[in-house]
């Protein structure tokens, strides 16, 4: 994720690791920031163990995947991302709320359901607060992260 924060003017497509609730936060926060001023676009995707060792081993030999909670976040090239203006027309669409007691499956099944009956280039809009306390925050950002990851399988398959 570091290597996300450094490149605010990447243009290429981009493959960021978020390896637990640490870096799931973290990535979320970033994505926060608008990077180039514009709404990035990117594939979330969880990744097992051996992913994350075989991308950061080279560099940190030691390092030890803890929990199952790591996610791939797939990010197209700068010149695809979406002008901020876009955010306009959205005003008037249905939003999910991402709350601390939010569990995963029933957040996944809601964003699938929407997906389904979205036209093509839809958009289903989530919201969570990236305030509070760390523990309640990176729980959040988990659990969105674990459904929206779950729901994209569910559309793939």
């Amino acid at each position: 994720v570091a290597q996300f924060e450094a490149a605010s003017s990447f243009s290429a497509a981009l493959d960021v690791l978020a390896v637990g609730q640490k870096g799931t936060l973290l990535a979320l926060e970033l994505l926060a920031q608008r990077p180039q001023g514009k709404v990035p676009c990117a594939v979330l995707d969880k990744v097992g163990e051996e992913e994350v060792l075989a991308a950061v081993r080279p560099a940190r030999p030691n390092f030890k995947v803890r929990g199952f909670h790591n996610y791939r976040l797939g990010f197209l090239e700068a010149e695809d991302w979406l002008d901020p203006s876009v955010e306009e027309t959205w005003a008037g669409a249905e939003k999910l709320l991402v709350a601390s007691q939010t569990t995963v499956m029933p957040l996944a099944k809601a964003i699938a359901a929407r997906m389904k009956a979205l036209p093509e280039n839809g958009t289903v809009l989530l919201e969570t607060s990236l305030r509070g306390d760390r523990d309640r925050k990176r729980l959040r950002a988990s659990h969105l992260t674990q459904a929206v990851a779950r729901a994209y399988v569910w559309q793939v398959r």
